[in-house]
């Protein structure tokens, strides 16, 4: 008997935003609970909107699945 793999839907990933500081990844079903946590992540990083060369691009996904995808394709510093 041959396993088959599962079927994912082809992904397509978010583009990176140029010129970047660092790229975050940051992955929960809850919504509401990755804003949080990308306001969090944000505010530590002194990313206010002002200075270009501290500015955070951030990822988020809502699925494994999704956040494998995004690990391969965009390779964030942080997860």
């Amino acid at each position: 008997m041959v396993s088959a793999k599962p079927v994912v839907p082809p992904v397509v990933p978010p583009k990176v935003q140029a010129g970047s500081w660092k790229t975050v990844l940051v992955v929960d079903p809850d919504k509401e609970q990755r804003a949080r946590v990308v306001r969090l992540l944000r505010e530590a990083a002194g990313d206010d909107g002002k200075n270009a060369s501290r500015r955070l691009a951030v990822q988020e996904a809502d699925n494994g699945n999704l956040a494998w995808t995004l690990i391969e394709t965009a390779k964030p510093d942080m997860v």
